[in-house]
């Protein structure tokens, strides 16, 4: 009986394994992961996931799945930006990032940074929010997963200063009027 044929298979596993656990395996918290790292190596701060930025993204993934090809300016709803607005996500800026055919965390981001815009996108310290879908179909024929990223700086609250002043006005007449009440029962 030959112990080669085992022997080497155990030694394969043994010495490919670590190699397979250090590519992150292609999931929205781990590509969430390495961007924040880029980021950091970039002395900026790490950006935050948004569940509504993951489910429009998801949703982006699978649009451009259905469509066959990567694309940032249609969309199945007519606007390029109506994932967002089906999420219900309320921003001031913006900047999407797509890819397709990329098996590790890693991978996906460094694709991401030898394109030109999409490293703007990730390295912009105006973004503070993140949000990743992935999605498994055909590209070509071929199994791939389709990425799809919003980095995104969410809107701030307005103020409404007409509606301030009316409620300082309101709020003043009645401190008035419960001035007059005191300066009654004190005669």
């Amino acid at each position: 009986m030959s112990y080669a044929r085992p022997l080497l298979f155990l030694l394969t596993i043994f010495f490919l394994t670590p190699l397979l656990a250090e590519s992150a395996l292609l999931t929205p918290e781990n590509v969430v992961i390495e961007i924040n790292r880029v980021r950091e190596e970039h002395g900026l701060p790490n950006l935050t996931e948004n569940k509504k930025l993951n489910e429009a993204a998801l949703i982006k993934a699978q649009e451009i799945a259905s469509l066959g090809f990567l694309t940032h300016t249609t969309s199945s709803a007519g606007m390029p930006w109506a994932p967002l607005s089906n999420a219900q996500y309320a921003y001031e800026k913006v900047g999407e990032i797509l890819a397709v055919h990329i098996s590790t965390a890693e991978g996906l981001v460094a694709a991401w940074m030898d394109s030109v815009s999409h490293r703007e996108t990730i390295l912009s310290s105006e973004y503070k929010d993140i949000g990743i879908g992935i999605y498994s179909g055909l590209w070509s024929g071929v199994e791939s997963s389709f990425a799809a990223g919003y980095l995104a700086r969410p809107e701030q609250a307005k103020v409404n200063v007409e509606m301030m002043q009316k409620l300082i006005i309101l709020l003043n007449q009645l401190i008035l009027n419960y001035q007059k009440i005191l300066m009654s029962n004190v005669r």
